[in-house]
């Protein structure tokens, strides 16, 4: 069942979709949704469907909540917000698409930030036109998937997971990558890097600062495999018991 608005010369405004279950129709909204909640799985699984559910708000969206508990409540809808975002919770993997063309102020991911599916291969996107405040991901969960935003994101932790994925900030900052216990594969880009810090791994990517500089990239026990390029200045480059 598809869920939808009319458009209107006055905005609209959704207080609450919710469903005991998953929700696996499309949602076309002409305004602002303050929350959409799911017990369940938001989406269709591509191997078991060859269909994409397609979430649209034309506003803003205060809160999408993806399952209550546990880590097995993925996300697999492409989902656009053309304002701004203030809370995403996905207990389970995001094997699907997120955009916003505002900021995202907080993502929780339980699973990990996409994934690999059958017949389909890697999967998983969020982007963000504006600034991301949080990204909070548990101890051995990834970023499979791709990371693009328009603006900056101060800090970037993980815990015995990887970045696979490809790590881009168009016209902002990177203040701090972190990983430990786990290797970046991938290519991280910014206008701008803070410091990138690797303990118990690799970094098998490509760093590149398109305009302002790296402040500093660090490899503890491991190997600095990929490239480090920068328009302007490096502070540091550092690798201790590789």
């Amino acid at each position: 069942t598809d869920i939808s608005t009319l458009e209107s010369p006055v905005s609209n405004t959704v207080n609450r979709i919710e469903a005991w279950g998953g929700i696996f129709g499309d949602i076309n909204i002409h305004g602002s949704v303050r929350a959409i909640v799911t017990r369940s799985t938001l989406g269709i699984e591509p191997d078991v469907n060859n269909r994409t559910q397609i979430i649209n708000i034309s506003g803003d969206l205060t809160q999408l909540i993806v399952g209550l508990s546990g880590t097995d409540n993925h996300l697999y809808s492409t989902i656009c917000v053309s304002g701004n975002v203030a809370l995403v919770q996905i207990r389970g993997t995001m094997y699907g698409q997120f955009t916003t063309y505002g900021n995202l102020t907080r993502i929780d991911i339980n699973g990990a930030l996409g994934g690999f599916i059958p017949g389909v291969g890697r999967s998983g996107l969020l982007k963000v036109f504006g600034n991301i405040g949080t990204i909070n991901l548990p101890s051995g969960a990834s970023i499979i998937g791709d990371l693009e935003l328009g603006g900056s994101l101060r800090s970037l932790v993980l815990t015995n997971a990887d970045i696979v994925g490809n790590i881009t900030s168009h016209f902002g900052t990177l203040t701090a990558v972190t990983v430990r216990n786990g290797s970046i594969l991938g290519n991280i880009s910014a206008e701008q890097i803070g410091r990138v810090t690797v303990t118990n791994g690799n970094i098998d990517g490509d760093i590149t600062s398109t305009r302002a500089g790296i402040a500093g990239v660090s490899v503890t026990s491991g190997n600095l495999n990929g490239n480090v390029t920068s328009a302007t200045d490096i502070t540091l480059i550092q690798v201790v018991r590789g």
